[in-house]
């Protein structure tokens, strides 16, 4: 719906409420997915929803309600509701409030081809790369998903807010005699997505040379490509860099905050306009460019309206769905890139491993940003400065901490990458830290047992 349309409607529902301190946050989504394996496309969907919540604040207390019907008994319901459960609550330590007056608009990156994008030509599009991989013999997995979301928040304080955008997902795994290879990219606009680079990726990973058996634990010296690197920065910033965690002390940043904790080649930003851009958060608030590490120190942490307020800090715009147990989170993380290119990097690193992806990755010990998981997609003995034999996948545990203060080198070819909580666009890093505990094969074996 257009940006009137949304407003004006949630505006005259909210004055027909006749309710003090609440808010309504619209959201519709319409969603587009097409999966294929083993070379076959075996669905093409589409879905779509709508949906509002209602939050309603009392002497601090704070009640929510959701509705996927918008008349207006519905929308009552839903606001009596909602101020019913605020009523109830236990008076909180920290009385809430709703953000201050703010209005604003977004659609920058709304593609109308991506937003109107039929099953069919989803299909076709995913047709073209299947026949694009000519006589290889390596199979074709993954998913191609596009998203058209919708989101306006208005609230009794004055907040009016309408954002709409489009998303693309591509996920593509190709399984051969060589193994697994991955490529992987996100992006606004379909017609950006760089497929042949994707394909030949993936089917690189899944025919090259056969594994070769080396035993290898302990600490290793490595080259993390853009998709592992997302992992490692991804979880960063979700054990450490989110005002909730800092102000429960759950957040390894409590005792370092302005102190040097990585290499001094590392700066990681928050910038909620890089590669899918997000200008708004879940209370209609403006999401601000923060930085989070400035040349290895610590500097930045995200906050929505309440963590902002308890802190006597700016309030970045990181609010999250009002449900939501995690508080402010970074979702658009930048690793600012070098001036490396991957073969630099691989001779910098002289002997070692090169990773391309990390897989089943959980955390260990928050304080200390310790994660393990399996490397996958892409494991390289590194000899001479040049990649030689692929390795079966192994599993790893390491600080990740140890790691960006071992950094040896950065990239300057930044990517996007999933996280655990949102995007990271990366380079890839070389470091003298990366510690080996064993093989995968011989992990998944003893879960068998």
């Amino acid at each position: 719906m257009p940006l009137e349309k949304n407003v004006n409607f949630l505006t005259e529902a909210l004055r027909a409420l006749r309710v003090e301190n609440c808010e309504l946050l619209y959201e519709e989504e319409r969603r587009g997915l097409t999966r294929f394996a083993q070379d076959r496309i075996h669905q093409s969907s589409e879905t779509e929803g709508r949906w509002l919540t209602v939050r309603c604040v009392e002497e601090g207390r704070v009640g929510l309600s959701k509705t996927r019907c918008f008349d207006r008994e519905a929308l009552a319901r839903a606001a009596k509701q909602a101020k019913e459960l605020a009523q109830s609550l236990p008076t909180p330590e920290y009385p809430r409030s709703l953000p201050s007056a703010y209005a604003g608009s977004f659609q920058g990156a709304n593609d109308e081809a991506t937003a109107h994008i039929q099953p069919f030509e989803r299909a076709q599009i995913v047709r073209n790369l299947l026949d694009g991989k000519g006589k290889s013999k390596a199979e074709l997995s993954g998913a191609l998903v596009t998203r058209r979301e919708t989101m306006c928040v208005v609230s009794t304080a004055g907040v009016r807010v309408f954002e709409e955008r489009t998303r693309v997902d591509v996920n593509l795994v190709a399984t051969g005699s060589g193994g697994t290879g991955r490529g992987f990219w996100t992006g606004w606009r379909i017609s950006d997505a760089p497929w042949r680079r994707l394909l030949d990726e993936a089917l690189a990973g899944a025919t090259s040379r056969q594994e070769t058996r080396t035993e290898l634990r302990g600490n290793q010296r490595v080259v993390l490509d853009y998709l592992a690197v997302g992992q490692m920065i991804g979880f960063l910033g979700y054990l450490g860099f989110g005002a909730k965690s800092f102000i429960e002390k759950r957040s390894f940043l409590v005792s370092q905050l302005g102190e040097m904790i990585a290499s001094p080649q590392l700066t990681v930003l928050e910038d909620p306009l890089s590669v899918v851009p997000v200008a708004h958060d879940y209370e209609g608030m403006p999401r601000k460019r923060t930085v989070l590490i400035q040349e290895g120190v610590a500097c930045g942490l995200v906050t929505d309206s309440f963590t902002a307020t308890l802190m006597g800090r700016e309030n970045t715009g990181h609010a999250a769905q009002p449900d939501s147990p995690e508080g402010p989170l970074p979702t658009n993380m930048v690793v600012r890139e070098g001036q490396l290119s991957l073969e630099e990097l691989l001779n910098l690193v002289d002997e070692g491993i090169y990773i391309r992806d990390l897989h089943y990755v959980n955390v260990v010990e928050p304080m200390s940003t310790t994660i393990t998981g399996m490397t996958r997609h892409g494991t390289y003995l590194i000899r001479g400065g040049k990649l030689t034999q692929r390795l079966p996948d192994f599993r790893f545990q390491v600080k990740i901490l140890d790691f960006l203060r071992a950094l040896i080198g950065i990239g300057r070819e930044r990517r996007p990458a999933e996280g655990p909580c949102g995007i990271v666009e990366s380079p890839p890093l070389a470091s003298e830290c990366f510690r080996i505990v064993g093989a995968a094969e011989q992990d998944q074996k003893r879960r068998r047992q």
